[in-house]
């Protein structure tokens, strides 16, 4: 496998990690540019969040279905069947008319989440070269007091799309 350069161009494999400065490359775009850059990388962030919460409440009803049917076989055990196949019926609800939430999870990654990282991919691959938190690192460059150092440093597998 091949890591990629500053310019996301596939490079040697080493075991060294990969580093790129944002400043650097946020010193090289106009700052309407790289204000629209970083609005576009805020968006899609509070979209993956989203996306992680939606997947936080796929795994407790998840979890919750399945406490469900362990009281349900508690009530049939302990004699009360009619309240353990309600139990049961409960458990098998859909989340939302006609769906579980594997199936929102998974329209949610396809319909929304895919479409937005490839917009914020495209962005910055024509803006910024395909570097992630130039305003940031920008900000921190300005910033009195703040620790010089505003690289990155990555895996050496990362690629073009990791940047």
């Amino acid at each position: 496998m091949a890591a990629a350069s500053a310019q996301g161009v596939a490079g040697p494999v080493t075991d060294e990690p990969f580093e790129i400065d944002p400043a650097e490359r946020a010193s090289r775009v106009a700052r309407p540019s790289l204000e629209a850059v970083h609005e576009v990388e805020v968006a899609t962030e509070w979209i993956e969040r989203a996306f992680g919460a939606l997947l936080d409440a796929h795994h407790r009803t998840g979890h919750a279905q399945e406490l469900l049917l362990g009281a349900a076989d508690a009530l049939a055990e302990a004699g009360h069947d009619a309240l353990a196949h309600d139990a049961r019926a409960v458990a098998a609800l859909d989340a939302v008319h006609g769906r579980w939430t594997y199936q929102m999870v998974d329209e949610y990654r396809s319909h929304l989440l895919g479409p937005v990282r490839a917009l914020d991919a495209g962005v910055r691959a024509e803006i910024t070269g395909g570097v992630r938190h130039c305003h940031e690192a920008r900000q921190k460059a300005m910033t009195p007091g703040a620790t010089p150092v505003t690289v990155v440093r990555l895996p050496p597998e990362t690629t073009g799309d990791d940047v």
